[in-house]
């Protein structure tokens, strides 16, 4: 082999290479799929072309014959691309060969589309064993076949000499290329579609992960609804009879429910928590604030609860506690609070002591330090990690008396402190306390921070507010009548949205706000919202106030989208929704609710805790009058589910209804079921199944509430 036959079959396959690392390189930063029709066509055309590059930058031998390395991207183009790939690249590296013309055009033009059916063939014989790729061995064996194949292409058009002569002066050309060409273009193409397969892996795994995230944010909605409707029933309830006259057993048993109701709230609001985190939330928008209010707010909250466990809580910072600061305020608020907590929790005497330190960092910037010390049991070095991991509790041994948690406050923390750049971390010894800290930077605001409003509002200056409740369930009416009333407000109630409505529309101005539930059937609260903003006029600012037990966050700002002022989660500390209503009137801004989802609701006959609880503020006697009401009315709304005439667009509400009427009575299964048929027919699924059991069901839970009426009576 000459000099310059061996520097034109160099070029050549070089030539070969770049082009194929090119189109390499754009492929890979593409979204297109070689599987797909327009990836055909791309391999058809971008082969072709790679083709017509070596086939103009020739290796020419005596005989005035040209050869190059045209077998790679026309077989390969039938391997991976099919029969549609292989005709596209034959035609167009066949007309540039005929434009090159020589003694040999004839058979170099043929020699594309026998290597193309070459290629197809190969392809169906991967097709059939399920490969997806040849690998170094099977493209050199078809390298091979191809050459061998394309043999009597040399003596179309020409004598059998000449064709003779071309072939003994060609054939080691004609093997180096078509070896070369084919490994050199076979293994980047092999790559690209590794490459491609996983991407498209990751992509579909990637739609699977967020399909499983969307579905497990539906049903922890759900979930939230249901549980916080009985709660709110329950922790209301108790918070009368704390204010009712009642032996110091009886105000005894009643503190105890209610502090393990709050309990639950608490676990319910951490997996909510938990599951928003898990999902990627953003912070807050900044705000303006200072650390002496963090300190405050930390104080006002926390000091009750140490003392009455005994403990000494202080709270230290140094001459920056003033400065103002812009930064993420109520994420920053969440941890400390999570943290001191979790100290007082654990500790059983002692202190709990919140240090804030604070100096300058570069202009317009504090670094801020913050820690909690605890005097508690110590954590073993074993567990300092371990502690930080979602669900991960230490022990019955350090777990306080009565007292669950979730084992995600720390992970929550951890969570968000990561999420403001920096990192929780842990110090402690087993006996002697442990200390949390983290360091952030801060920024420093021009203004100062909006004073906080006081926690207790003095009676004098309290405003004894018109207000009208709107709620489709009975028993929640009465609890927000009677507990309004007791803080001094008078209160409407009624049951539709539709009604407010009008009620509104002829009466604007003879409320000073509006507490609206949300899932109504009918006319929804938002949707009441949204109308009454719309066509009432002279109404701009009344507030009306969400009452929902639906505590995702893009619920809630769905709702606030819709007119609604601001958002207060079943169930209802009626306290601090008298404050909420107080503030309404002091600052224009918005109360943003905390935002909790929980645990399914029991599956079984009758819960009697339910019962119990309503038992002890209504007498017996009204409360069986109320309970034939109930079950007349699911009679006759599961009658309504079931006719044939009930539109399907309708059965979401009337499950609802049902769900909720049967679980304030303790009905469990019969509310079950009625949820379920909510979830199916709002994702527009069949719920005759659910129909039938709920038809079964009403009569044995009938006859359980009948009986439980009656020993409780007897």
């Amino acid at each position: 082999m000459n000099t310059q036959l061996t520097i034109e079959i160099l070029s050549n396959l070089g030539l070969l290479s770049a082009a194929t690392l090119l189109v390499f390189l754009v492929v890979v930063r593409t979204r297109i799929q070689l599987v797909e029709l327009r990836g055909q066509l791309l391999i058809g055309i971008v082969f072709g072309f790679i083709a017509v590059l070596v086939v103009r930058v020739p290796v020419t031998i005596p005989l005035g014959a040209t050869f190059d390395t045209r077998v790679g991207p026309i077989v390969l183009s039938g391997v991976y691309g099919g029969p549609l790939a292989a005709l596209i690249a034959a035609t167009i590296g066949g007309i540039a060969r005929y434009q090159v013309g020589g003694p040999a055009v004839v058979g170099g033009v043929t020699s594309f589309f026998v290597y193309a059916l070459v290629g197809c063939g190969a392809g169906w014989i991967m097709q059939r064993r399920g490969r997806r790729t040849l690998g170094p061995v099977g493209l050199l064996a078809l390298a091979l076949a191809a050459t061998v194949l394309v043999l009597p292409c040399f003596f179309l058009a020409v004598p059998v000499a000449t064709g003779l002569a071309i072939l003994q002066n060609a054939w080691y050309v004609l093997l180096i290329g078509n070896i070369s060409g084919t490994l050199i273009l076979g293994l980047l193409t092999e790559e690209l579609q590794r490459i491609l397969l996983e991407r498209e892996a990751f992509r579909q795994a990637s739609i699977a992960a967020n399909a499983g995230l969307l579905a497990k944010n539906r049903f922890i909605s759900s979930i939230s609804h249901d549980i916080r409707t009985p709660l709110n029933g329950i922790l209301g309830v108790l918070q009368l009879l704390e204010r009712s006259e009642l032996s110091a057993e009886n105000r005894s048993r009643v503190h105890m429910a209610h502090k393990a109701g709050k309990y639950l709230l608490d676990l319910v609001n951490q997996v909510l928590e938990f599951a928003r985190i898990e999902g990627g939330f953003e912070t807050s928008p900044p705000s303006v604030f200072s650390l002496a209010q963090l300190l405050d707010e930390l104080q006002s909250i926390f000091l009750p609860l140490a003392h009455e466990k005994g403990l000494r809580l202080t709270t230290i910072s140094d001459r920056h506690d003033r400065t103002p600061l812009s930064g993420d305020y109520d994420h920053l608020r969440q941890v400390l609070f999570n943290l001191v907590s979790n100290a007082i929790r654990y500790t059983d005497q002692g202190s709990v002591l919140v240090r804030i330190g604070a100096e300058d960092a570069q202009p317009g910037e504090l670094t801020v330090n913050f820690a909690v010390e605890d005097t508690g049991p110590g954590i073993p070095a074993a567990d300092r990690q371990r502690i930080f991991e979602e669900f991960v509790r230490l022990g019955d041994h350090t777990e306080p008396q009565g007292q669950t948690s979730s084992g995600l406050g720390l992970t929550i923390a951890r969570a968000i402190v990561e999420r403001m750049d920096s990192r929780l971390e842990l110090n402690s010894e087993p006996g002697k306390g442990a200390i949390f800290f983290f360091t952030l930077r801060l920024a420093k605001a021009s203004e100062a921070p909006a004073p906080v409003p006081e926690h207790h509002t003095a009676d004098a200056a309290r405003r004894r507010l018109h207000l009208l409740v709107v709620d489709d369930n009975e028993l929640n009416r009465s609890l927000l009548d009677e507990a309004l009333g007791q803080l001094g407000h008078t209160v409407e109630t009624l049951d539709s949205g539709n009604a407010a409505v009008a009620t509104i529309s002829a009466r604007p101005r003879d409320f000073d706000a509006v507490l609206m539930d949300v899932v109504m059937p009918g006319l929804s609260g938002d949707e009441a919202a949204r109308l009454i903003r719309d066509s009432v006029p002279g109404v701009r600012n009344l507030p009306i106030v969400a009452i929902t037990a639906n505590a995702l966050a893009e619920q809630q700002a769905h709702y606030l989208q819709s007119g609604m002022t601001s958002v207060i989660t079943k169930p209802i500390d009626f306290s601090r929704l008298d404050l909420h209503l107080q503030r309404l009137f002091q600052d224009p801004a918005p109360i943003v609710p905390t935002r909790e989802p929980p645990p399914q609701p029991p599956a079984d006959l009758l819960q009697a805790e339910q019962l119990q609880s309503l038992a002890k503020n209504i007498p017996l006697e009204r409360l069986m009058e109320m309970g034939e009401r109930a079950l007349d009315a699911l009679e006759d709304l599961i009658s309504k589910l079931r006719a044939p005439t009930t539109p399907p667009a309708e059965h979401a509400e009337i499950a609802h209804q049902i769900k909720g009427l049967a679980a304030n009575f303790g009905l469990s299964r019969l509310s079950a079921l009625a949820r379920e048929a909510e979830h199916l027919a709002t994702a527009g699924s069949p719920v005759e199944t659910r129909i039938r059991a709920m038809d079964e069901a009403l009569g044995p839970s009938s006859e359980a509430l009948r009986q439980w009426f009656a020993s409780t009576r007897g």
